[in-house]
C-alpha cells in the first residue's frame, strides 16, 4: 500500500485498487468494520515513519501470512483482529458497536481521574473557580444506600456519585447510626469518599439512629439554615420533613444551594411548597444573589407544586432547552420525574441529564439527576 495524492493505493494478486473508493477489495467485503478499519489503514500508510511502502500479510479470502511464533492472525487488518472482547461497567458505554484503545484509554481515565484527584487541594487552588468553566450540581435521593437487590451498600452509591464528578449534591433519605444500614453516617462516608465538605440535617431521631438530607459541596459551606415544616394537623404518624439551605463562596460569589424533600401527601406538599418559597427561606436570600433549589418533590412536573416553584425560580431543564422531562423514579424502570433543579435567572443552564446505567439502576429507588450550570452575570 501506498499513498497517491488524496488516494491510497493497494496492490495484490488481484489486481489494483483504491483503498477510499474500494475497501471491500482491500479488506473484504464481509469485514466487520469496514469503514474504521480503511481508516485506520489510511492513517498508517500517511504516518511520516511510514516510509513509502506499507506491507500488509492481509487479503480477502486467504490466509494471513504472518510469523509462526505469534500463533494469531496478526498479518493484517482482518476479522481476526476484531474477535476480542471486553467487560466493561454499563457507565462506560463507548456509544459505538466497537472499542478503540484509544477510546478505552480515554474512558478509563475520565472515570478514576476524579479517584486520584486531591480535591482538598483543588480547592486550595482555585482549581474549581480558575478551571472549570461551569458548575455541575446534582439531586440524589439514595434510599439510605438500601440498594435494589436488597442490599446496603454506600460503595455503590459513592461511586454513582464519583463517576459525574458534582461540585453541589443535594441528598434526600439519609440514614446516619442506623443499625438497619450498619450504623454508617452516609452523609460523612459520601463526603469522605468525595473530599467534599458536608453537612447533615437530622429529620428523625431516635437514640443515636438519625434519618434526614444532606448537602455536599466542594466548596467550604459558610453558613447553614435548616428548619422542618410545620406537622400535619392532627394525631396522624407522617415522616417529619424539612429543607436546608448551605450558602458556598464559589470565587467571589456566595451561592443559596438549597435541599428539601416533600411529603407524599398532596396537600402537604402544596403547604411546605409555600412554606419554602415564603420569607423564612427563598424570601430571606438577599436580592441580587443567585439561588440553586433541588430536592425530591414528590411531584412532577404537572403538579401545582412545580407550578408555584417555577414562578420564583426556572427549571434548569427548561433553560438548557430540553422539553421532555426525563423521568427518575422508579429508577428500574423510570415512569416519572420526582427529582428536580430549579435555578434563579443568575445561571445559564447547558445541560440536565438523568443518568440511566446499571449503577444508578442498583444504587437507589431514584436516579439521580445532575445539571451543568454557569454563572451568567
Amino acid at each position: 500500500l501506498y499513498p497517491h495524492g488524496e488516494s491510497i493505493i493497494a496492490i495484490h494478486s488481484a489486481g489494483v485498487h483504491d483503498l477510499n473508493r474500494d475497501p471491500e477489495a482491500v479488506l473484504g467485503s464481509n469485514h466487520p468494520f469496514l469503514k474504521p478499519a480503511a481508516e485506520d489503514l489510511e492513517t498508517v500508510c500517511r504516518h511520516p515513519h511510514a516510509g513509502n511502502f506499507v506491507i500488509s500479510g492481509w487479503r480477502p479470502g486467504e490466509k494471513p501470512l504472518t510469523f509462526a511464533l505469534e500463533n494469531g492472525a496478526h498479518g493484517g487488518p482482518g476479522a481476526e483482529e476484531t474477535r476480542g472482547f471486553i467487560l466493561l461497567p454499563g457507565f462506560l458505554d463507548q456509544g459505538e458497536d466497537y472499542l478503540r484503545p484509544v477510546h478505552l484509554r480515554k474512558k478509563i481515565l475520565e472515570y478514576f481521574q476524579p479517584l486520584i484527584s486531591d480535591s482538598s487541594r483543588f480547592r486550595k487552588t482555585g482549581f474549581w473557580t480558575k478551571k472549570r468553566t461551569g458548575l455541575r450540581v446534582m439531586t440524589y435521593n439514595i434510599h439510605s444506600c438500601i440498594c435494589m437487590d436488597g442490599k446496603i451498600n454506600p460503595d455503590r452509591v459513592a461511586r454513582v456519585i464519583r463517576h459525574l464528578s458534582p461540585d453541589l449534591v443535594a441528598l434526600q433519605e439519609v440514614d446516619a447510626h442506623r443499625a438497619r444500614t450498619g450504623y454508617t453516617h452516609q452523609a460523612a462516608y459520601m463526603a469522605e469518599q468525595m473530599g467534599m465538605d458536608y453537612h447533615y440535617f437530622p429529620l428523625i431521631t431516635a437514640g443515636r439512629e438519625q434519618y434526614g438530607i444532606a448537602v455536599l459541596s466542594r466548596f467550604s459551606i459558610t453558613d447553614i439554615q435548616t428548619g422542618c415544616y410545620p406537622d400535619p394537623p392532627g394525631n396522624r404518624k407522617r415522616e417529619r420533613r424539612g429543607a436546608m439551605r448551605a450558602v458556598v463562596e464559589i470565587g467571589s460569589t456566595r451561592v443559596h444551594f438549597f435541599n428539601t424533600h416533600l411529603d407524599l401527601s398532596f396537600r402537604e406538599r402544596q403547604k411546605q411548597a409555600r412554606c419554602l418559597t415564603e420569607n423564612g427561606w427563598l424570601g430571606a436570600v438577599p436580592k441580587g444573589e443567585p439561588v440553586i433549589l433541588c430536592g425530591d418533590l414528590n411531584a412532577s412536573p404537572r403538579s401545582p407544586v412545580y407550578q408555584r416553584l417555577v414562578r420564583h425560580l426556572a427549571d434548569a431543564q427548561n433553560g438548557a432547552g430540553g422539553t421532555v422531562h426525563p423521568p427518575s423514579f422508579f429508577s428500574w424502570n423510570p415512569f416519572i420525574r420526582l427529582d428536580h433543579i430549579f435555578v434563579s435567572p443568575h445561571f445559564k443552564s447547558r445541560r440536565i441529564e438523568v443518568p440511566r446505567n446499571q449503577d444508578t439502576r442498583l444504587a437507589s429507588d431514584h436516579l439521580p439527576v445532575f445539571a451543568d450550570l454557569k454563572l451568567d452575570f
